[in-house]
């Protein structure tokens, strides 16, 4: 994870609007143009990160995922999220 010069979105937008295709349905953005609320997400990440740099994978079980940021200021930021149900973690 570290040095990550690009993230690859498998597609921008839908390709197609069969529900029952999965793999036409894996966009940012609706067939019609209409942003998912993902897009929407992503623009948020992506601000708040500006400046800030990957700086480790914090260890926790399987199904929580911790991501550690710092700015040169030494501001530190947290994404994180969980592959199921909702957990309270506390970080020290």
């Amino acid at each position: 994870m570290l040095n990550i010069k690009l993230v690859n979105v498998f597609n921008w937008n839908d390709t197609g609007t069969d529900t029952t295709e999965i793999d036409r349905n894996f966009g940012l953005i609706y067939f019609n143009g209409t942003p998912k609320l993902v897009h929407q997400k992503i623009k948020n990440l992506i601000s708040e990160l500006k400046g800030y740099k990957f700086i480790e994978r914090v260890i926790t079980s399987d199904n929580i995922f911790i991501l550690k940021y710092c700015n040169s200021d030494l501001n530190l930021k947290y994404v994180y999220w969980c592959d199921n149900g909702s957990y309270n973690y506390k970080i020290d």
